[in-house]
C-alpha cells in the first residue's frame, strides 16, 4: 500500500510532470481528492501558447536593411528571412511549451494532456505559426469533447498539409488522412474497409487551407457530391457526417480509452477496467475530463503495480528536472538539439503513429545520455551530445552540440534548510524518489565532495537524478 504522500507523488508525475520544491512543501499532505480538485482548476486558467512577438523587432530591422539592396538580393535575404523566422518560431514555440511543463507554480495537467494528445493526432511541421494553431487547437480540446476535438484536428491547417488532404480532389481523391482517421486516431485496424477508405477520403474532398494564414477553406466545387457508402449507409455525406458516424461506433471510445490506460496507467492493458471505461466515455458523449477524473480518482491508479512502472519520454525527463531545479533554457536551439539526441522532438515525431514511446526510449545510446544529463544541464558540464540516427546531420557536421540550462539551486536547498544532515538527506530522496527506501540508496554517500552541507545536497540531488530509478514515474 502506498502512503498518502506516494500517492500524491504518483498523481503529480502521471498527470503533469511532478511538483517543484516550493510546491511540495505547500501541497504534500493535501488528500487525494483535494489534489484532483486542484488539478482541474488548474487546467481551467491554463492559457494558451504565445506568439512570440519578440523576434518580430529583429525581422523589422532586416526588412529595413531590404530595401537598400537590389532586386536579386532582396529575393534571396527574403528567402533567409522567412527560413529563419520559421526556425525562430518553432524553436520558440517548443521552449515554451517545455517551460510550462516545467512551471515551477503549477503541475501542468493540461499541458500533460496536450502532449498525450500530440502524440495520438501526431504531425509533422516546421511551420512555426501552424505549429502554435495546431497546438492550442489541442489545448482548448485537451479535457473537452473527443468529438469536438477530432472534427478541430480535422479542420486543423498542420494536420491538413501533413496527410495530403490538401490534394484531396473529386476527381482524385487522396485517402491519407481518411484511412489514419480511421486506424490511428478513432477505431484502430480491422474496425473498417477500403470501401470506407475509399468513400471516407471522397467526403474529405474540398477540405482544405490556406497555409501563409493558418486557415481552413472549404472549397466548395471541389466537393464530390455524389453518393457515398460507409459502413453500409448511403447519402451524400461529407466530412462531418464521416466523424459522427465514426464516433458513433462504440469501438471508437473504448479504442481511446485504451490508450489513455496505457499512456497515464500502465502499458500492459487491463481489459476489464479498459472495457468500463470505454462504456463511460461512449456514454458521456465522449467527455475526456469527466474520464480523466474516473481514472485518476480510481483505487487502481494507486495500486502497486501501477506505480513506478512507466519509462518518461524525453519531453517528461526535461521538464521534471527543470521543475525540481528551477532551471530554463536561454537558447531554445539548444533544447530542440537535446530533445533530438534523446529522440523526441515537440512537432516533428517520427511518423503519424507518434512515438513508440516505453522501452523504445531506452537503446543504449540514449540511456546513457539521459543518465547524463542531470549533470550536463546542472552542473554546466561540455558535453558533446550526438544525435542518433541522423544521417542528414551527420552529413552536415552538425551532430554535437552544447546543451545547457540556467539553475536555481535555492528552492532545493530550501526545502531542507536547517534540517540535520541526515534527515536533509531523506528528505531529498523522498522528494526525487519517493518509491525509493533511504536506506536503500545510502551508498550514494561515497560518491559526495566534502565541505558545505549544501553543496553536498546539491551534489546527492543530481547524482540521484543520474540514476535508472529516476528514469520511472
Amino acid at each position: 500500500m502506498l502512503t498518502s504522500q506516494q500517492k500524491l507523488h504518483h498523481l503529480y508525475q502521471r498527470a503533469g510532470f511532478g511538483l517543484s520544491p516550493s510546491e511540495w512543501q505547500r501541497r504534500q499532505h493535501w488528500t487525494v481528492e483535494q489534489a484532483i480538485d486542484d488539478l482541474f482548476h488548474e487546467a481551467d486558467a491554463s492559457l494558451p501558447l504565445g506568439g512570440y512577438e519578440e523576434y518580430e523587432e529583429e525581422f523589422d530591422v532586416m526588412r529595413e536593411q531590404m530595401k537598400e539592396m537590389s532586386r536579386q538580393q532582396r529575393r534571396t535575404t527574403k528567402k533567409k528571412l522567412d527560413r529563419e523566422k520559421r526556425r525562430l518560431l518553432i524553436t520558440g514555440l517548443n521552449r515554451d511549451w517545455v517551460h510550462r511543463m516545467a512551471a515551477t507554480g503549477q503541475v501542468g495537467f493540461r499541458e500533460k494532456m496536450v502532449l498525450f494528445w500530440h502524440g495520438h493526432f501526431a504531425i509533422q511541421t516546421l511551420f512555426g505559426g501552424l505549429a502554435r494553431i495546431y497546438a492550442n487547437t489541442l489545448h482548448r480540446h485537451a479535457l473537452g469533447r473527443f468529438s469536438e476535438m477530432t472534427l478541430a484536428m480535422a479542420t486543423d491547417p498542420a494536420m491538413i498539409l501533413f496527410l495530403n488532404n490538401q490534394q484531396n480532389h473529386k476527381d482524385k481523391p487522396n485517402e491519407n488522412f481518411t484511412r489514419e482517421l480511421m486506424e490511428l486516431f478513432t477505431l484502430g485496424r480491422g474496425q473498417y474497409t477500403e470501401q470506407d477508405v475509399r468513400e471516407g477520403a471522397r467526403a474529405f474532398t474540398g477540405w482544405a487551407c490556406l497555409p501563409l494564414k493558418g486557415e481552413f477553406i472549404y472549397r466548395e466545387g471541389d466537393h464530390d457530391e455524389g453518393q457515398k457508402t460507409f459502413f453500409g449507409k448511403t447519402g451524400n455525406w461529407n466530412g462531418q457526417d464521416i466523424i459522427e458516424m465514426i464516433l458513433n461506433r462504440p469501438e471508437t471510445a473504448g479504442f481511446i480509452a485504451r490508450k489513455i490506460y496505457r499512456y497515464f496507467v500502465n502499458d500492459v492493458p487491463h481489459e476489464d477496467r479498459i472495457a468500463a471505461l470505454g462504456q463511460q466515455l461512449y456514454r458521456s458523449g465522449y467527455d475526456i475530463g469527466d474520464l480523466m477524473r474516473t481514472v485518476l480518482s480510481s483505487d487502481w491508479f494507486y495500486e502497486p503495480e501501477n506505480v513506478g512502472n512507466r519509462i518518461k519520454s524525453p519531453v517528461e525527463l526535461i521538464a521534471g528536472l527543470l521543475k525540481s531545479f528551477h532551471a530554463r533554457f536561454d537558447d531554445p536551439i539548444a533544447l530542440s538539439v537535446g530533445q533530438a539526441a534523446l529522440g523526441q522532438v515537440l512537432f516533428f515525431p517520427p511518423s503519424v503513429a507518434g512515438w513508440a514511446g516505453g522501452k523504445s526510449w531506452i537503446d543504449n545510446q540514449r540511456l546513457l545520455l539521459r543518465l547524463q544529463l542531470p549533470m550536463i544541464l546542472f552542473e554546466a558540464a561540455e558535453a558533446d551530445i550526438p544525435l542518433p540516427g541522423d544521417p542528414e546531420a551527420i552529413e552536415n557536421a552538425a551532430t554535437i552540440r552544447q546543451l545547457k540550462a540556467s539553475v536555481d539551486p535555492n528552492p532545493l536547498l530550501s526545502m531542507i534548510s536547517g534540517q540535520p544532515i541526515d534527515d536533509a538527506r531523506k528528505m531529498l530522496l523522498h522528494y526525487l524518489l519517493p518509491h525509493q527506501s533511504p536506506e536503500d540508496l545510502a551508498w550514494l554517500g561515497s560518491y559526495l565532495p566534502r565541505g558545505e552541507p549544501s553543496r553536498q545536497m546539491l551534489a546527492l540531488a543530481i547524482r540521484t537524478c543520474s540514476l535508472p530509478e529516476y528514469q520511472l514515474s
